[in-house]
């Protein structure tokens, strides 16, 4: 199992084209800026309820329609980072994009059982979602399961990184000064939930990018088990 702190000797490869499919909400956001300042081409596909950072190249697109990826998938990738809940719009890259490596963000909600901190990759699992779209937030698990499976079902390396609650600074959102607003971590814990690993969006880039720009020779995780609540949907 990789942990963070075998990324100290990971060599970042320069230059690269990355894509993030979404790029504009909280923590694909901070993503798309931090590859931006580590001098990396980066394009972003969204529907476009928001703005993509200044520097990277923004396409306007629907994930949910079955050609939706049409105006990227005629290039080939570094690395191609999904944020997405929605097993359909994380299926759909996989079968249509040509990349060197995925890099999935997933979730600590993906494990079966809460009551022991700190799991590792060979943990139980919740069962996959069945069907394309997840339809409420308590089977945000499932989904985030569903997903990693369709990204270990592809021909390229794959990081998936379960990550905590992640808060911070939301571009052109409803917020104090300039539209720019500060996201709270999620209150509103249920009654099964024990302590919450948190995280700011900025700090959480570190694993995914030095991941997603060195590609390691096999699918790996990085994650942290301790159980959480089920984020709002606009954490991701």
């Amino acid at each position: 199992m990789n942990t963070l702190a075998d990324l100290a000797n990971v060599q970042l490869a320069e230059g690269m084209d990355l894509l993030i499919l979404g790029g504009t909400a909280l923590l694909g956001q901070a993503i798309a800026q931090a590859a931006l300042d580590r001098g990396h081409a980066v394009t972003c596909l969204a529907r476009g309820s928001s703005s993509a950072p200044k520097g990277a190249t923004f396409i306007s697109a629907d994930r949910d329609d079955d050609d939706g990826l049409a105006s990227v998938a005629s290039r080939s990738w570094a690395a191609v980072i999904d944020v997405s809940r929605q097993p359909g719009q994380v299926r759909r890259p996989v079968r249509d994009l040509s990349t060197q490596h995925w890099v999935f963000i997933s979730s600590g909600n993906v494990y079966a059982d809460f009551s022991t901190v700190e799991q590792d990759e060979n943990a139980p699992l919740r069962p996959p979602l069945q069907g394309e779209v997840m339809e409420a937030m308590l089977t945000y698990g499932e989904a985030k399961v569903a997903c990693e499976n369709a990204v270990r079902a592809s021909n390229s390396s794959a990081t998936i990184v379960r990550s905590g609650l992640i808060g911070g600074r939301v571009i052109g959102r409803a917020g104090p000064g300039n539209g720019h607003g500060d996201l709270p971590i999620p209150l509103g814990m249920t009654s099964s939930s024990l302590t919450t690993p948190t995280s700011h969006a900025r700090s959480s880039t570190c694993a995914i990018l030095l991941y997603g720009s060195s590609p390691p020779p096999s699918s790996t995780s990085i994650q942290r088990s301790t159980p959480q609540a089920r984020p709002s949907p606009s954490t991701r």
